[in-house]
Order: C-alpha cells, then structure tokens, then sequence
C-alpha cells in the first residue's frame, strides 16, 4: 500500500490550512493505491490556531498577538487552540473512505474516536523509535507520563474523506503561550508558567538526545510507515492544486468572518462556561421575555457544522423551560447521526436554562 507524502515548512497558517482543507475536499483515491495523504508541516513563527468552534475573543489575547504579530486562525477540525511555528510539527492526514481497516462509518460519534485511536499509531510508533514512550489518552491527546506532548483533531467532510490533524511539542515556549492565550491567569506569574509547564512535555524534554525538527519528521515518516505496513511515496502539489488552494485561502483563511466568526452577540448576552467530558462549552444567549433570541453553542468539542448549526437554529424563540428545551435538544439529537461527541445531553439543557435564567451575566470560568 502507498500513501503520498506532502511536506511544507514556515509556511503562513492561512495557506497551510487551505491546503488541507482543499486537499480534504478534492481528494479521490487513485488507482495506484494512494489512498491516503500524510502531510508534514511547520507554520511560520508564530501563530494561534483556533478549533473549529471556538471563539476567537474568548481564547485568545487578540491584542497581544496583534502586538506581538502573531498570526490568528481557525482550523476546520474541532479541539482547542494551539501555539504553532518552528518548533511544533504538525501532522494532518487524509483519510479516504474506509479509514484504516475500510471499516469507517460517515458518524461523528464512531469515526472521529476511531481515527483518534488509528492513527494515534503512527506517532506513538514514532516517538517510541526515539526512545519515547507515550500513550493515547481520551478524548484527543497523546500523553507521556501523564503531560501532553501532542494534541489531536479530526473531522469529516461531505465527500466521506476525513482529516487528522496532530500537533507534535518538539519545544514550546510557554510564557509566550500564556501572553496570547486566554490562559486564567490575572498575571503571568514564574509559579504559574511553571504549573503550566506541569501538564505539558516535549520531544526534547523527554529524549536523551537533541531531536531537529527534520530528524522529527524522518521519524514520524518511519513510524507511520511501521504503523500501517505501507510507503510513503512523495508527491509534490500540482500547479492545479495549488491554484485551488490559494483560491480556497482567499475566500476562507484570509477573511475577518472565518477567524473571527462565533463572538458575542450583542451587550446583551448572557454566557455560560462548564467543562464537561466533550470538552469545554461555552453557551451565549440573547433572552428576550423569557424567549431565547439568538443562541451560539461553542467550545474545544468535537462535532461537525451542521449539527451545530441546526441546534443553534432550533433553539432560536424558544421558551426557556426544561421541557421545551430538552426536546429540541433531543430532537436534534436523534435527528442526525452527528453529534457533539461525548457529550451528555442533559449538561446541554442544564446550560441553556442557567444561562437564560441569568440575565446579563458575565462569561464564567
């Protein structure tokens, strides 16, 4: 079996984003076997990127990046955001359908925890060739001793193709993550730059000797090839290609209304924030007499755009009653084969009466 290999270095986020999403969407396994791409990347230092629904006001210092000239995001797969440049390999695989033992179903509450635990493999292979021992721990982290050293992400398209994307820590600077992400800190502190460190590694952290980020992709193509019995056969973006991916850059990455997308509605919205097992959810509403007027559900979760979409739109001039509120959250949820993964949706209802029984209240953490 082959799997065509793409590799891009210091490249802006907006275009490396595009590629995947392009190739995501245009991608036909071909006759020679080449159903799956492996890409390896670095963006240029450095930038945030968001995942697919979160709120860029909320997660990230915005000015601070501004200031700092650090490029803002968003990323078409779900999760949280991430600090990439240099010294963060990132990792995003095509996926045709079928996945890895041709036995993937298009539903988000079985693939996106099945392409998490496939393809985890190849970097766990990876690692350990370095004499690194991890272990994939749910819902989408790859840990050693209990400290994430890469995070993962995934979603699945139109098309039945889905993306992988993963984040390798090779270093990280931490007091710069904590200046540009909304990290709960009044003031960045050496304590808690520390405690953060606490629950992060990196590849050199943990190996006995200096790992390059070249010597790091050399290994990640070695233990995906391991991982999966298969070569990786370099091929490099086509002119028609990379026509269609700057093309999708333009009229997605680059625009105001991608990144920024999901902030508050109005002065008048009410928030709330609970940590469930999906992740964070975020919760903000305009209530009007008692009638949720406008609703936006986002967070570090999982799911896909248009069961979010279709719940937002349900909610919208409904009462706030437990009743009325947990059948369309039911509804929606028996409606459609996808969902927000892991989570309860009980917690959901919970939320949504809080935040419409507390008007005017200040985002919580």
């Amino acid at each position: 079996m082959l799997w065509r290999y793409i590799e891009n270095d210091s490249v802006p986020a907006s275009l490396g984003l595009a590629t995947d999403e392009y190739l995501a969407d245009t991608h036909i396994p071909d006759h020679s076997n080449y159903g799956h791409i492996l890409r390896l990347y670095t963006y240029r230092d450095h930038c945030v990127v968001l995942g697919r629904f979160q709120d860029a006001e909320s997660e990230v210092n915005l000015p601070e990046c501004k200031r700092l000239g650090v490029e803002v995001n968003r990323r078409i797969t779900g999760g949280g955001t991430i600090i990439m440049g240099r010294n963060q390999l990132g990792v995003a695989i095509i996926i045709p359908p079928g996945g890895a033992n041709g036995s993937r179903k298009n539903n988000v509450h079985f693939s996106t925890r099945k392409i998490f635990e496939d393809y985890a493999r190849g970097i766990i292979e990876a690692l350990s060739l370095l004499g690194i021992q991890s272990e994939f721990r749910q819902k989408n982290d790859i840990l050693v001793k209990g400290k994430k050293i890469a995070g993962l992400a995934a979603c699945v398209q139109e098309n039945g193709n889905a993306l992988f994307h993963a984040s390798i820590l090779l270093d990280i600077d931490t007091r710069l993550m904590a200046s540009v992400l909304k990290i709960p800190f009044e003031k960045i502190s050496d304590k808690e730059i520390t405690e953060v460190d606490d629950r992060l590694t990196t590849v050199n952290r943990e190996s006995k000797e200096k790992v390059t980020i070249d010597k790091l992709k050399r290994f990640l193509k070695t233990g995906f090839e391991n991982a999966f019995q298969m070569k990786l056969h370099n091929i490099l973006l086509t002119d028609s290609e990379i026509s269609g991916i700057k093309t999708l850059e333009r009229k997605r990455y680059l625009t105001d209304e991608w990144i920024y997308q999901k902030s508050l509605i109005s002065s008048e919205t009410t928030a709330v924030r609970k940590k469930t097992k999906a992740g964070m959810i975020n919760v903000h509403m305009a209530v009007m007499n008692n009638v949720i007027k406008d609703i936006i559900i986002t967070g570090d979760f999982f799911s896909t755009t248009e069961f979010v979409s279709a719940l937002e739109r349900r909610l919208r001039w409904k009462a706030i009653d437990r009743e009325v509120i947990a059948k369309v959250i039911k509804g929606t949820w028996s409606f459609s084969p996808d969902s927000i993964l892991e989570l309860n949706p009980e917690i959901l209802t919970d939320c949504i009466l809080e935040g419409g029984n507390s008007p005017r209240k200040k985002l919580r953490n």
